[in-house]
Formats: structure tokens, sequence, C-alpha cells
């Protein structure tokens, strides 16, 4: 089960601040392309982590269920990797998902303890912001309030 906050920011600066002032590790820093196909209550996501050397490519689900909180709860497979976009293409598409939009963006991801940081900027479909935080219901919440005074400043609603 994922539990993750998730908002649209205007600057996604002062949140990679806080993580580096806040002992969080940076452990990727990539272009990805993933592209969203949907089935009934389901999600399937292909990404495309493109690196310096290489692209990894990868197959995962969640369920389709977003609202317009911060919090979402939801669950999320485990990601299947594989070599190129069209195995997973052929997959989707024999299990009846459906192509629906691609994105591309630049995604920072910081870790500490139980707590991850994902925070993207979107380069396609359009320009914006987002800031993800997930993991253990208690770290994430308690990091989510510490977070009061920058996102007042920047969140979009």
């Amino acid at each position: 089960m994922e539990y993750e906050y998730s908002f649209n920011v205007s600057n996604i600066r002062p949140y990679i601040d806080y993580c580096n002032k806040n002992s969080f590790k940076l452990i990727n820093c990539n272009k990805q392309i993933r592209t969203i196909y949907r089935n009934n209550c389901l999600i399937g996501r292909i990404t495309e982590d493109i690196y310096k050397d290489n692209t990894i490519c990868s197959l995962d689900f969640k369920e389709d269920k977003i609202n317009s909180y911060d919090l979402n709860i939801r669950k999320e497979s485990k990601s299947i990797v594989f070599f190129d976009v069209l195995s997973c293409d052929n997959i989707l598409t024999f299990l009846g998902f459906v192509k629906d939009n691609t994105l591309e963006r630049i995604r920072s991801t910081f870790i500490k303890g139980n707590i991850r940081f994902e925070i993207d900027e979107y380069l396609l479909p359009s320009k914006s912001y987002v800031v993800a935080i997930e993991g253990n219901k208690k770290e994430v919440d308690f990091v989510y309030n510490n977070l009061k005074n920058l996102n007042d400043k920047y969140k979009i609603n």
C-alpha cells in the first residue's frame, strides 16, 4: 500500500534545500518518460529512466483513484524491469489497457530512513513542479507537517 502526499508547487528549490538541510540523501536525479495506460480502476505505467550511459525500462501498476487532497493511499505493484518499451506496450495492450498520456520530467529522489521524497520538474505535457513524500505513515505525516511554512508559500492549490 502506498502512503503518499503529492502536491503541485511553484518552486522546487526550497524543497530540495529542505532535503539537503535535513540529511536526506540524493539517490537519483534523472530524466524520465512515463507513459500511462488505463483499464477500469487500474493504471499501467511504463517508465523509461534515462541516464547518461543507459536507459532502464520498467512496468508497474497502481490503483486509479486520485482525489483533490494532498494525501493519496492506494495499492501499487513493484516494478518489473524490461529491455524495451515495446514489450511493455504489448503486455498492456494484451491485458486490455488503453494508452492515455505521456509525461516527461526530471526526477530527483531523496531518501532518509523510511521516507522518500520525489521532486519532479515536468517538461511535458506542460511545465510544472510536483513534490511527493511517501513511506511510513507516522514519519511521512511528521515531515509533511514540518513543511507547513514552505507549503504555505509555494504550494499551488
